[in-house]
């Protein structure tokens, strides 16, 4: 444990840098986070897999550290040039946080939790079961927050709005039991307005 607090205060100083780079997502790391471990929680993973999906949440953009300013805070659309370049950022993270022996159990949700159920996601276009199922977890607590948040390009989306497209992704883009999970979790004010902390979420 002292190892992996140790590696989570030295991995810190780069996920600072991140947020100097992009105002928007400082913040962001820490409540996918949080959303992730809740989600795991409700869906009985075990306690060491919650932990996993709290740590894996609050590096997952890390690999931002190597995305150019300028399309990180683009008020406008990127173009498919840029889109190529922003779409490396799970792969870097993973190899930022690989060397790290105390946290190579992130490795694989940073990596994957862009990809999508039906395969049109990425770096690798994984699809349905082939996901790692942790990083289907962080998927949908990612995208959650991301559609909830303040951008560059727009202001955040209302909660029953993100609600609405997250269900549109079910079975589509999203593992359809996560998103049933999350539904449900929404219902009862755990996800925007959560009756519990970080640190409990973890537990």
């Amino acid at each position: 444990e002292a190892e992996k607090e140790h590696a989570q205060q030295a991995v810190q100083a780069l996920v600072e840098a991140v947020y100097a780079k992009d105002r928007y997502t400082r913040g962001h790391m820490e409540r996918v986070g949080r959303i992730a471990a809740v989600l795991g929680k409700a869906m009985d993973r075990p306690d060491h897999e919650v932990e996993i999906l709290y740590r894996a949440g609050t590096l997952h953009d890390i690999g931002k550290i190597g995305t150019p300013d300028l399309i990180l805070n683009k008020p406008g659309a990127l173009t498919p040039s840029e889109w190529e370049t922003i779409r490396l950022h799970p792969v870097v993270g993973a190899n930022i946080l690989g060397p790290i022996s105390a946290l190579e159990p992130v490795c694989s949700p940073v990596r994957c939790h862009h990809e999508r159920w039906d395969g049109s996601g990425y770096p690798a276009h994984m699809g349905s079961a082939d996901i790692p199922e942790l990083a289907r977890v962080l998927a949908v607590a990612d995208v959650c927050d991301a559609l909830h948040s303040d951008r560059a390009y727009r202001a955040g989306l209302p909660v029953e709005t993100v609600r609405s497209i997250i269900h549109a992704g079910r079975g589509t883009l999203f593992d359809p039991a996560v998103v049933d999970v999350f539904q449900d979790l929404c219902g009862q004010g755990l996800v925007f307005e959560p009756l519990v902390s970080s640190e409990e979420s973890r537990r």
